[in-house]
């Protein structure tokens, strides 16, 4: 912020998650974490936006091209007791969409909200779990 203030100039965009909405097992304090980096875009948009900084927060569902992820329903597999396949199959079609974001997608859309394109995005979460979650 810092070096975009004296400018008036600039875009701080955070990577959120579908958990940070709750309802997710084994992952409470991941789930904490990312409700707070919600409340943070939120309130430092409400600072920085007067200064030109637009704050904005990107939310996908689980990117299952990571290996975070893939770790993730690992666990989540086995304390089921079921393929980790066929857990993300059911993550799939829970989504309006009936498939998963990936990684250059979200790459894409983080592209995009940086651009003078979204100049007006400021202070929001924008949604992108392929219809997981709705705002």
């Amino acid at each position: 912020m810092r070096h975009m203030a004296p400018r008036r100039s600039g875009v701080v965009i955070f990577l959120g998650a579908t958990p940070a909405l709750g309802g997710a097992p084994f992952i409470a304090g991941a789930s904490a974490g990312l409700a707070a980096i919600d409340g943070l875009t939120r309130c430092l948009a409400t600072e920085w936006s007067p200064m030109g900084i637009r704050v904005v927060c990107v939310r996908p569902s689980g990117l299952t091209d990571t290996r975070r992820i893939h770790e993730l329903w690992a666990t989540m597999a086995k304390a089921a007791g079921v393929p980790k396949e066929a857990l993300l199959q059911a993550a799939a079609e829970k989504t309006l969409l009936k498939r998963l974001p990936t990684v250059p997608e979200i790459a894409e859309l983080i592209a995009f909200v940086a651009s003078e394109r979204a100049s007006t995005l400021t202070g929001t979460i924008v949604n992108a779990s392929c219809g997981e979650v709705l705002d």
